[in-house]
């Protein structure tokens, strides 16, 4: 690995770091990073602060709220010299009250200044994003159904708020690198030299092969069913001698002579019942 890959890496990393304090309300140790003339720029109440000081004034009640879900990670370096580093990441952030789960998409990009090899924040600037240009200005979560996969909704509220346990995953000849839970893949699909990762909301490819997601610590439940697909057993819905179809209606192939290890291993890792194999 290069150099410039390393601090790369290094900032990604670092900027993912940042946002996961500041969403989860750990607002003394992301002032820590923070510069004294440090500049944010946001949506809310407070679009502009100048000065560190000033930025946690404004921020004193945020360290009373609760945590929240953090999913849909996807962090990139915009652009960068030996001194300047300017980071991008955004991600869905997801709440429950009174059973109904309540999300908002965050944009985040950070000017980030190194004062002797230590990268410093200078400059923050975050809004929300809307999927429906008619939602209200004023939420500051919007309630939306995730689809009508119940099985999914579950296993994301289960795991979400953890934020631990997450893959990374660089997109093919792109800056992106984004983190997932395994409970975000539905499957994974290989295609000569690149995989094809399928989310509920997108799909990403990268250039790790199927053998390295394959048996990749936090990929455990994931279940080989052709040379070309892996699959997260959460998700299956029903499993004939050559297919595989999974809770939200995809159909993929599976290879005839692996069905009865792949039953077995579907059994050990769900809770799959006999009346789905066919």
């Amino acid at each position: 690995m290069t150099k410039l890959k390393a601090d790369e890496a290094k900032m990604l990393e670092l900027t993912r770091h940042l946002i996961h304090l500041l969403l989860n309300r750990q607002i003394s140790s992301f002032l820590e990073y923070l510069s004294d003339d440090f500049v944010w720029i946001g949506d809310y109440d407070n679009l502009y602060t100048c000065g560190k000081d000033a930025f946690a004034a404004t921020v004193t009640e945020e360290a009373e709220l609760p945590p929240v879900s953090i999913t849909g990670e996807e962090y990139s370096v915009l652009t960068h010299n030996r001194r300047i580093w300017v980071t991008y990441g955004r991600c869905t952030v997801g709440s429950e009250i009174s059973d109904v789960q309540l999300y908002t998409k965050i944009h985040f990009s950070f000017v980030w200044r190194v004062e002797n090899d230590t990268p410093v924040l200078t400059e923050a600037m975050a809004c929300r994003t809307r999927d429906d240009v008619s939602e209200p200005d004023g939420a500051v979560l919007q309630s939306k159904v995730l689809g009508e996969n119940l099985r999914y909704r579950q296993t994301i509220k289960e795991g979400a708020l953890s934020n631990t346990g997450k893959i990374a995953v660089k997109e093919w000849s792109k800056p992106e690198t984004h983190y997932l839970m395994p409970s975000e893949i539905f499957y994974i699909k290989a295609n000569n030299k690149r995989c094809f990762v399928h989310t509920v909301d997108k799909v990403i490819i990268t250039g790790i092969t199927i053998g390295r997601f394959d048996g990749m610590e936090g990929l455990e439940s994931f279940i080989r069913i052709h040379k070309s697909y892996l699959v997260n057993s959460a998700y299956v819905a029903k499993v004939r001698r050559n297919t595989i179809t999974l809770t939200d209606g995809t159909e993929l192939p599976m290879s005839r002579n692996i069905y009865s290890d792949v039953k077995k291993a579907l059994c050990d890792n769900s809770d799959i019942t006999d009346h789905r194999f066919k």
